[in-house]
């Protein structure tokens, strides 16, 4: 039986958190889906377990437990990246690896590698070693089965364990508690009823009750650890990356030639790509300059192509726009490609709008005056207006998709809508929570406030212990007849003018 490893780095999403903020070390943690009273707890700390807050949870029960828990919200892709590093990091130590099902669980094939570290338990430790200079806590457990190496890793957290023989790793993990063998909660709940608390009374259960009464998970983690289920090794492959670098005898500024050279370099890194059956998907041009300083840009089409012409009308139209203060010595171009993928043609003519052009002029355009030049209006996760929508950058053109429903709302014909938001509520010269008729709200022309219709109350915040937002607001007309939306902020005292109506 071929040796293999187990490489667990235990709540990557909670450890990023507690890399960003140090001081949730020392406190009840979790991660959420989403920072709300009815966010999922995904991921919790030891602190937030000494208080019987669980994954499951909803934060808002987590928060009744313990009043000073501490929430957070991970994005997958940040997840994603840190586990693509982790990768690289085993790649310096194996050929062949595997990431598992489970985030933070990789398998490693380490036969033939104890002569060239000088043992298992020195390969061990130095991978460990390696991760924990990133940054990251992990366990490494060399032995000959994926269930018990794996079961070990998530025992151990944190160090390494080397098996010698294969007898050795089934008794000592036959004693371990079935918590540490990734059991959905409720199997684990049910089981515990039973009296089933260790790897080795769960395994001796019969394999036709475990598959009818505890699911698709429990019965597959029951093979694993009968050894009913052998699964080959799917190593990972990792491409390197594509860039090349030209370097000048003399300084250079002249954009025709830039062009010229660029596209005689470009041409062999698409070649590239397309022996991988890849697009390109982004250009990264770093312009090194006398003295030390370089330019980064990136561009990216508006949709991956190896169309040459293309991409190079997109890097004139960022050269003509630079200003560069001394002559170019050097150039990098870095290629980021992504998978083909071809349409199949439509058989019946699309309708007149060429979404495809489109999103090419809008590619033109960032290429011309930056990524920041073409924004999307999205909605945004909060109660409070001005932070209701936010801005990102786009690069595709969409049609609309109507609803299903709409709701239509009938409104006299000289009804005012408010028209204009501020993205930062202007305060105003006003400190007591009084009455708004008869104040001069915009100046004598406006005259004073005739009418006010109020208050509507707007809270957020509350759950964060921090922050907290609690607002009073209030439609004002004045005596010329116009319409301000303005509010009163109980936690600063102080009135803000907020939007209008026309």
């Amino acid at each position: 039986m071929d040796p293999l490893a187990c490489v667990s780095v235990p709540y990557v999403a909670l450890q990023i958190i507690m890399r960003r903020y140090p001081d949730y070390r020392e406190v009840s943690a979790v991660i959420v889906d989403e920072l709300k009273p009815m966010g999922r707890i995904l991921e919790v700390n030891r602190q937030a377990r000494a208080h019987r807050i669980l994954p499951g949870m909803r934060y808002a029960a987590g928060l009744s437990l313990d009043r000073n828990l501490r929430a957070a919200v991970v994005d997958e892709s940040e997840v994603e990246a840190h586990l693509e590093e982790l990768g690289k990091i085993l790649g310096h130590f194996s050929p062949r690896f595997e990431r598992a099902g489970e985030s933070g669980v990789f398998w490693v094939c380490v036969k033939g590698l104890a002569p060239l570290f000088g043992g298992m338990k020195r390969w061990s430790e130095g991978l460990v070693h390696e991760i924990d200079e990133y940054g990251f806590i992990a366990a490494s457990v060399v032995g000959f089965s994926r269930f018990h190496t794996y079961a070990m890793a998530r025992s151990l957290r944190r160090g390494t364990w080397v098996f010698e023989t294969h007898e050795d790793e089934c008794q000592v993990v036959e004693s371990l508690s079935l918590e540490r063998v990734g059991l959905e909660p409720d199997v684990l709940s049910a089981l515990t009823r039973l009296g089933i608390r260790s790897v080795g009374q769960f395994v001796r259960l019969p394999p036709s009750g475990v598959q009818e009464r505890y699911g698709a998970l429990a019965t597959r983690l029951h093979r694993l650890a009968r050894g009913e289920l052998s699964l080959p090794m799917t190593p990972l492959r990792f491409e390197e990356d594509l860039e090349t670098k030209i370097d000048f005898e003399d300084d250079e500024a002249e954009v025709t030639r830039l062009l010229f050279i660029i596209k005689r370099e470009l041409r062999g890194l698409l070649l590239q790509l397309a022996a991988r059956h890849q697009d390109l998907l982004e250009l990264e041009l770093v312009l090194c300059l006398r003295g030390g300083d370089t330019h980064e840009h990136q561009i990216r089409p508006a949709r991956p192509t190896l169309d040459e012409l293309r991409i190079l009308e997109l890097v004139r139209l960022r050269l003509e726009n630079l200003v560069i203060p001394s002559g170019v010595v050097s150039v990098i171009l870095r290629v980021e490609g992504v998978e083909l993928r071809r349409e199949q043609l439509g058989l019946f003519a699309g309708g007149r709008r060429d979404l495809e052009a489109a999103s090419h002029a809008l590619a033109r355009i960032r290429s011309e005056f930056g990524d920041e030049s073409v924004l999307e209006l999205r909605e945004g996760n909060s109660h409070v207006p001005e932070k209701g929508f936010e801005l990102f950058p786009t690069s595709n053109v969409r049609l609309k998709v109507e609803r299903p429903a709409e709701i239509h709302v009938e409104l006299p014909a000289n009804a005012g809508l408010v028209r204009r938001i501020q993205l930062r509520p202007e305060p105003l010269m006003r400190f007591e929570r009084k009455p708004l008729e008869g104040w001069i709200l915009r100046g004598l022309d406006a005259g004073p406030v005739v009418e006010a219709h109020g208050p509507f109350l707007v809270e957020a915040q509350w759950w964060t212990q921090k922050d907290e937002i609690a607002r009073e607001y209030w439609l004002a007309r004045t005596e010329r007849g116009d319409v301000f939306w303005v509010y009163w902020d109980q936690s600063r005292g102080q009135w803000y003018l907020h939007g209008e109506a026309e």
